[in-house]
């Protein structure tokens, strides 16, 4: 059950942060801590640091091209919104963005695997708390900012 919930979290943490990054690219994203800010924590060696900064390489670069081609989508959406385009094309274009948003979060998910499989079982299980301390604390900063108001239609 617990492992359920902190999939679902981060989940959930994750496509916040995906949909501000789509939403608006250029604002600067709160800088996510991984594995390796806590690697004398867990005690990580040599070997294993090597590992998880390979893993971390590969996601970043294979979710550059995403996050890029989720910030398109967004703005070809805005444009047909902004000048009252098809509303079909606008569905797609919405499909297309909420798809991407998936990929990244799968991406996240499988690198965070990858990463858990370099670790021992005492590190992981580790990893794990420090992980769902990190969830509740993003949460609850969340909870703390102020919602924006919704604006009419003109």
């Amino acid at each position: 059950m617990k492992k359920y919930l902190v999939i679902a979290a981060t989940a959930v943490f994750l496509g916040v942060g995906i949909l501000s990054f789509a939403q608006n690219p250029q604002a600067a994203q709160p800088e996510r801590k991984t594995v390796l800010a806590y690697k004398d924590e867990l005690k990580l060696t040599d070997a294993q640091v090597g590992k998880v900064k390979a893993i971390l390489g590969e996601f970043d670069e294979s979710s550059k091209a995403t996050y890029g081609k989720a910030a398109e989508v967004d703005g070809e959406a805005r444009k047909l919104l902004e000048s009252n385009g098809d509303i079909n094309e606008i569905g797609n274009k919405i499909k297309d963005s909420f798809a991407l948003q998936a990929q990244l979060v799968i991406n996240e998910i499988v690198a965070g695997r990858k990463i858990d499989a370099v670790l021992t079982p005492e590190q992981a299980k580790q990893w794990k708390d420090i992980r769902i301390e990190e969830i509740k604390k993003a949460q609850e900063a969340m909870r703390q900012q102020p919602t924006m108001p919704v604006q009419a239609a003109k």
